[in-house]
C-alpha cells in the first residue's frame, strides 16, 4: 500500500508509455496474530482491485512479517532478489532511507543489495512517514492520474485517514499540488534519482 502513496501516478505514467509494471509487497503478514489470515486476504483483495484499476501486470507477495523487516535484513534481500531475477526490471522504485517507518528503512537497505544490477533506481516518498526528502526528478500528473491514484488508495480502507493526515483524499491532492509547484506543474510526484546507467 505504501508504494501507492509514492508511485500511484508513476505506475500509470509508465503504463501509458507501454511499460509493464510489477509491484513487490515485501511484508504482508502479521505472524503470531490471530487475524493473520484475514489481514493477508484483505491485503490481496485490495491489491487485486488496484491491479485492475491501474493496469499492473502482477503483484508479488513475499509473505514476510509486517513491522519486523528490520530484524533480519537477509530475508528481505533474498525475497526481493527473487522478484528481481524473475522480472528483470529496467527501473526500480524503492523507499526512502530517511523514513520514520522501520520496514521502509529495511526495504531501502535490502534494495541497495537486491537491485544492484538494475540500471535505473528511483527513491520514492511516503507522505505520511518520509522525512528529509530532497527530490531531483518529477513526474507530471494529470487530474485523471491523480484521481485514479486516490481511488486506488481508498481500496485500502484501514490505511486511509481523515484530513489533515497525508493519507486522506485531500492530503493526496495537497501533496500532488505541492510537488507540482516545485517543478512548475499543476500536479506531480517527486523522486530522488539514486542511480542511472546510460547506455
Amino acid at each position: 500500500m505504501m508504494k501507492l502513496l509514492g508511485t500511484g501516478g508513476a505506475i500509470q505514467w509508465h503504463k501509458e508509455r507501454g511499460d509493464a509494471v510489477f509491484v513487490n509487497v515485501v511484508a504482508n503478514r502479521v505472524l503470531g496474530h490471530k487475524i493473520d489470515d484475514i489481514y493477508t486476504a484483505q491485503t490481496k483483495k485490495s491489491a487485486q482491485k488496484v491491479k485492475e484499476l491501474l493496469g499492473i501486470e502482477k503483484y508479488f507477495f513475499c509473505g514476510l512479517r509486517d513491522e519486523h523487516l528490520d530484524e533480519s535484513l537477509i530475508k528481505s534481500i533474498i525475497a526481493i532478489e527473487d522478484v528481481v531475477t524473475t522480472v528483470k526490471p529496467d527501473i526500480a522504485y524503492i523507499p526512502n532511507e530517511n523514513d520514520s517507518n522501520q520496514d521502509h528503512r529495511a526495504v531501502y537497505q535490502a534494495c541497495r543489495v537486491a537491485c544492484r544490477n538494475i540500471d535505473k533506481i528511483l527513491v520514492y516518498e511516503v507522505p505520511s512517514s518520509t522525512i528529509h526528502f530532497a527530490p531531483n526528478l518529477y513526474i507530471e500528473l494529470t487530474e485523471e492520474l491523480l484521481n485514479n491514484k486516490i481511488k486506488a488508495m481508498l481500496y485500502y480502507e484501514t490505511e486511509t485517514r481523515e484530513y489533515p493526515n497525508p493519507r486522506s483524499e485531500e492530503g493526496f491532492k495537497t501533496f500532488a499540488k505541492m510537488r507540482g509547484m516545485e517543478c512548475n506543474r499543476k500536479l506531480a510526484e517527486a523522486f530522488i534519482l539514486f542511480k542511472e546507467v546510460l547506455n
